[in-house]
């Protein structure tokens, strides 16, 4: 196994146990805490994820509208 992949399995597995321990604390009444904190590292996984593809996704869209407003203004030095 790659050394990605290992690295990969065990953030799942900490985030697993973490999970899992959140779980235990507030079925057993040992922390008063909402379901919202205890699914929270799964939660925090997943809007990493979508975080990252909209800055992708706006990141790209600025380059492309920087470079369309580019070649427009080097038009209009060359009509001039």
């Amino acid at each position: 196994m790659s050394n990605e992949t290992e690295g990969a399995s065990y953030l799942i597995t900490w985030y697993a146990v973490l999970v899992f321990f959140l779980f235990v604390l507030k079925v057993t009444g040992l922390a008063d805490i909402s379901w919202w904190l205890v699914t929270l590292p799964i939660w925090g996984g997943i809007g990493l994820w979508v975080a990252t593809i909209i800055l992708l996704f706006v990141g790209f869209g600025l380059v492309g509208v920087y470079n369309r407003a580019r070649r427009k203004m080097g038009r209009r030095n060359r009509n001039g």
